[in-house]
């Protein structure tokens, strides 16, 4: 596996806030990073990467709709599992040892062991994160209590008939956004919805923004159109809901 050795943004603000944070940049679909927590654990947290419309085949693989013999999105499932398939190659230096994820993940296995695993992504890496957690991972007998998935503005990864019991992962929403509407049938694990107030929208969105369906003319129509890209792409809208999260996560839970 080879990695970017250019520093990125993401490195170089990371690298400044955090001196203890080791960050790694994969050439298949994800950023990797270890960080030490103050129970002497370790934190391997796994960001994969969301569309880039430079590349059309991310862009296909969100509208590629169809799903496999499991019930998943072949194309979120086809990302989860290249990365996966790399396990044994993406190796930390943790307390002075080298390690390869692959070692690190059969640990996880464990009812204690010195790692927890957070898994992220936005967009197609939402999706992709979903799929690499809650089927990839759990299908090789990692233990529940040792990852939790935290997901933002992921399309639907899964089929309607498909359940997943535990409640370790969480996929963030914003009802402006119109990419939670596409992609397979259904979200895996629990969805919060946060509903953005008038006032939000107006700043945030500004011309793009209209009154959901307002439609007086055709250009309403792409406006409405645009304003759900918008929603999509402005990550930090979620911040709000993170913190009503902390106070009372219980009236964002939707069954779907």
């Amino acid at each position: 596996m080879q990695y970017n050795n250019k520093p990125s943004q993401l490195y170089k603000h990371l690298s400044k806030k955090n001196k203890n944070a080791s960050i790694m940049m994969s050439s298949v679909n994800a950023t990797v990073a270890t960080k030490k927590l103050d129970d002497g654990k370790t934190l391997i947290a796994v960001a994969f990467k969301g569309t880039d419309s430079s590349n059309i085949n991310d862009d296909l693989s969100d509208m590629y709709k169809a799903v496999d013999k499991n019930g998943f999105h072949k194309g979120f499932m086809f990302n989860a599992k290249q990365f996966d398939k790399k396990a044994d190659k993406i190796e930390f230096t943790i307390d002075s040892k080298k390690i390869t994820l692959s070692q690190i993940l059969d640990e996880m296995k464990k009812d204690d062991c010195p790692y927890k695993m957070l898994v992220t992504g936005h967009s197609l890496g939402a999706a992709v994160a979903d799929i690499y957690s809650g089927y990839i991972l759990k299908g090789e007998g990692i233990n529940d209590n040792n990852i939790v998935t935290v997901t933002y503005g992921t399309p639907k990864s899964c089929s309607k008939d498909f359940k997943y019991s535990a409640n370790n992962i969480i996929n963030i929403i914003n009802t402006d956004d119109m990419v939670p509407t596409i992609g397979a049938e259904s979200h895996l694990g629990t969805c919060l919805y946060f509903t953005p107030s008038e006032n939000f929208r107006k700043t945030n969105y500004k011309e793009h923004y209209v009154t959901p369906n307002a439609y007086n003319s055709y250009s309403d129509l792409i406006k409405t159109a645009e304003s759900g890209l918008v929603a999509h792409n402005l990550v930090f809208s979620y911040t709000p809901l993170v913190k009503e999260l902390e106070k009372e996560h219980s009236k964002y839970f939707i069954e779907e």
